[in-house]
């Protein structure tokens, strides 16, 4: 019997050891007795590449509002046929880029105090297109959303082409010029002595 006694003692003593060192692993876990850290591995796999070859020295955005009808009328007469209308707003984004792999040694001229490079015209980097999330419906009548419910795709295709027209009306272009100058003459400034002169190929 004193020795069952002595026996559970020692398994009460480990039992009471075991629940001590839970609690300092659980409650005192800055201790050096134990440590904890996070590790993240990710990989990467390159599967493409896109080589770029073109500067982009201006972008812009504007807000533009759309609308688009179906305009009826009866025995010549408008009022006795109910329009569609739809009004749509979104913002516009256009850029402009100069194609510097088209940039040839000859288009490079170097006299005694000044280099003089010719670059192509700016173009689009890509087409103008409509910013994500942007393409709202402001206003819809009830005759279009029951004879017209497709109205707003046709707003939304026009808005695309407008979006060009828009960027070349507000005068991308000659802004663009100006800051590829700039650009260029800056960064051409920086690895020479020599006077920096930017033109604009005519063809």
């Amino acid at each position: 019997m004193k020795l069952f006694t002595v026996k559970n003692k020692v398994i009460l003593g480990l039992s009471l050891l075991v629940v001590v060192l839970v609690g300092i692993i659980v409650i005192g876990g800055n201790m050096f007795l134990y440590h904890e850290q996070a590790v993240s591995t990710s990989n990467a796999i390159l599967h493409s590449f896109e080589k770029q070859n073109k500067l982009q020295v201006f972008k812009m955005y504007f807000d533009q509002v759309h609308k688009e009808e179906v305009v009826r009328d009866l025995f010549g007469i408008d009022w006795l046929a109910p329009d569609s209308k739809t009004l749509v707003t979104f913002t516009s984004v256009a850029s402009f880029c100069v194609d510097l792999s088209k940039v040839k040694s000859s288009d490079v001229v170097v006299d005694k105090d000044v280099i003089s490079v010719s670059i192509p015209q700016p173009e689009f980097c890509e087409d103008p297109y409509i910013a994500p999330d942007s393409f709202e419906v402001y206003d819809q009548n009830l005759v279009s959303m029951v004879l017209d419910p497709h109205l707003e795709i046709i707003a939304q295709k026009k808005a695309v082409k407008l979006a060009k027209k828009k960027a070349l009306d507000s005068g991308i272009v000659e802004m663009s010029k100006e800051q590829a100058k700039n650009v260029l003459k800056n960064l051409l400034s920086m690895v020479t002595d020599k006077k920096v002169v930017i033109k604009f190929k005519t063809d």
